[in-house]
């Protein structure tokens, strides 16, 4: 394919634009600068990215400052995790994109605070995005849970792809069959086949339902499952997962959209990535 050609009218716009983003990046990082030589930052801490949006993210408090002798201690645990104080941060340009489950080093300040550096990740989930490239969407997973349901009708090809990056990163992921209530005969057959296919292929394949009342819907399962990692939910839109953290996470009353009539597909109504602390379970 031969490369595109540009006039010179279209040249000059790229042109233009790229000099306004370095000079807004430079405003940006010119900004933080002054809060840090008129001291109006706090001292060096770790954090968790639990959010991102847009130019900012929010980061939750993993420690006291970084230079007090509390330092070398681990992390809290998940009860006292999700209690931890949390800000929103703008970001030094030059550290990247950061996703949700970055681990970073950030300075406390009115009204936002300042991401100053970013710790070596674990693991990073990636995906394509529109244009083909490569862009990372979580951080330092430990799981990842394929979630499928009877509606909207799964495909092999989809789950695959889920399955690759996750093996990419040396992750074994799970599959999750949810929505169980809406088998019937008309779809038994496929959901059968297609389980037992990756089943045979070693893959762990669990099943949910957040509207039914019996014991065997599956959530004490799942939540054993999730017990002291980090998991990352993936699958397309109208499987349930927004449904599932409402049910495991009373309280959080996240957006939950229907499917159509028409073509039982989902609706999208999460836009952005979060990390829930789920609690310690006895027993």
């Amino acid at each position: 394919m031969s490369k595109r050609k540009i006039t010179r009218k279209q040249a000059w716009r790229i042109e233009k634009v790229q000099e306004e983003r370095v000079a807004r990046a430079e405003r940006k990082n010119a900004k933080i600068d002054a809060h840090e030589n008129d001291g109006d930052l706090g001292p060096e801490q770790e954090g968790l990215v639990i959010a991102h949006y847009g130019t900012q993210v929010e980061v939750q408090s993993l420690h006291t400052d970084i230079d007090s002798a509390d330092a070398s201690t681990d992390i809290m645990d998940a009860d006292l995790q999700a209690n931890a104080p949390k800000k929103r941060c703008h970001m030094r340009t030059h550290l990247g994109s950061l996703v949700t489950g970055d681990r970073v080093i950030w300075r406390d300040a009115e009204p936002t605070g300042v991401v100053v550096a970013v710790l070596p990740r674990k693991t990073a989930l990636s995906r394509p995005d529109p244009h083909g490239d490569m862009k990372t969407v979580a951080a330092n997973i430990d799981n990842i849970v394929v979630v499928v349901a009877p509606y909207p009708r799964p495909h092999s090809f989809l789950i695959d792809r889920y399955l690759v990056a996750a093996e990419a990163i040396g992750i074994k992921p799970v599959i999750l069959l949810n929505k169980v209530d809406l088998i019937d005969d008309k779809n038994r057959h496929i959901l059968d086949d297609l389980t037992q296919m990756y089943r045979k292929l070693d893959y762990q394949v669990l099943h949910a339902s957040t509207v039914t009342t019996e014991k065997n819907d599956g959530l004490q399962e799942l939540k054993a499952f999730l017990q002291g990692k980090t998991t990352v939910f993936v699958g397309q839109s109208g499987v349930g997962k927004s449904s599932l953290i409402n049910k495991l996470l009373p309280g959080q009353n996240l957006r939950v959209g229907g499917l159509t009539a028409s073509t039982q597909r989902g609706t999208h109504t999460t836009t952005t990535a979060q990390l829930f602390h789920f609690p310690s379970v006895d027993g």
